[in-house]
């Protein structure tokens, strides 16, 4: 029987964890029950069957690392050790976002959401140290490993986005990174009706974070008294509470009323939000992919994102992007105000868009890498 790892520094919930378990649930069928390696996780084993779609099977190995390095050297030291037990395996999966300091790396498989490496590039605007001396230095930390890179059985990658992130970080060939968008359920939900709901609401999710930029939303809505802003997210760690609570307290200092925050709201929770609906408000700059734009229109919400990344992809719609806060002032505005048959046409578009994306499609993709590595 093949032994399978899966890796990445900390296992939570959000966007990764549907990808390694729609791998995981790939792996079962086919007898594999693979090890997933982290440094920390957020739930239980016996979670496993309520995060995903259905019951998959999955050990979790957590590494007693004391000295994990601080920044990107974590990631490095991770790959480093990895690389050591990698010998134990037929396949490693590297769901770590990170190349750099993956030694023998034969028979790694490499899914990349958003090269860590490029994220100390100053040519983005989501870079993770503004600090010049901190990109500097962490840049500097990457440039040995990035001349020896060992690709593996290959690089996949989560949207055209990132793809050219890849290349720019890595110095790879386009044409050797594959494009895997996440599994969405996209056809479970394709045919709910394109009905205009009644309640001019704004919906707002993902983890609270300055990356996240939940406080431009709440900018955005003082402006917008005629709508209602719903702001969900999750507050996994002390740096996502802090920022949750910097915000709750700049809407009660300023007396804000058309803003709600919501944290950590069960999935039927955000069902209910979504569903009372009308828009969907997403400030980050350089998603990778945003599979919180996709979930929104699958539930009606006309989308209204920053213009760049995986979202603005996702979109493609001159009218339903942004580049500043009196940009998607303007085209919230613009959306509320259009007669609601165009707007039933307008999610009707996006609809169609966004059928590649569904979660067979992903299922069959890694199923059939999962052959020719195994073959």
């Amino acid at each position: 029987m093949k032994k399978v790892a899966i890796y990445q520094n900390n296992i939570t919930y959000g966007g990764r964890i549907r990808v390694i378990t729609s791998m995981s649930e790939c792996l079962n069928k086919i007898g594999v029950v693979p090890d997933w390696i982290s440094y920390q996780c957020s739930f239980k084993t016996d979670d496993l069957s309520k995060i995903h779609s259905i019951p998959i099977k999955a050990k979790l190995k957590i590494i007693n690392a004391w000295n994990r390095g601080l920044g990107e050297i974590k990631y490095i030291k991770l790959n480093k050790i990895i690389s050591k037990m990698s010998k134990e395996y037929d396949l490693v999966i590297n769901s770590n976002n990170v190349l750099s300091g993956i030694e023998n790396g034969d028979n790694f498989l490499h899914y990349i959401h958003f090269p860590r490496e490029a994220r100390v590039m100053s040519e983005y605007n989501n870079s993770v140290y503004k600090s010049k001396f901190f990109n500097t230095l962490f840049h500097t930390i990457y440039v040995p490993y990035l001349k020896n890179i060992n690709t593996g059985y290959g690089i996949i990658v989560n949207s055209e986005f990132s793809r050219k992130a890849i290349q720019k970080a890595y110095g790879i060939p386009i044409e050797d990174c594959s494009v895997f968008y996440p599994p969405i359920a996209i056809k479970k939900k394709l045919n709910k009706n394109n009905e205009i709901k009644k309640l001019n609401t704004v919906i707002s999710v993902g983890r609270f974070g300055k990356d996240k930029n939940q406080f431009q939303q709440i900018k955005i809505a003082e402006k917008l008294p005629q709508l209602k802003f719903i702001i969900c997210g999750y507050t996994s760690n002390n740096v996502s509470k802090e920022y949750f609570n910097y915000c709750e307290s700049y809407i009660k200092k300023n007396n804000i009323q058309n803003v709600l925050l919501k944290k950590n709201a069960s999935s039927s929770e955000l069902e209910k939000i979504h569903s009372a609906s009308q828009f969907f408000l997403h400030t980050m700059r350089e998603e990778p992919f945003g599979i919180s734009t996709v979930e929104a229109i699958l539930n009606g919400c006309i989308p209204v994102v920053h213009n760049s990344g995986g979202s603005a992809e996702i979109v493609g719609n001159e009218q339903l992007v942004f580049d500043n806060n009196n940009e998607a002032i303007k085209n919230l505005n613009y959306v509320s105000n259009l007669d609601k048959e165009i707007q039933i046409q307008i999610i009707s578009d996006l609809k169609s868009r966004i059928r590649k994306y569904d979660e067979l499609n992903f299922k069959n993709s890694f199923t059939n890498k999962l052959k020719t590595i195994f073959n």
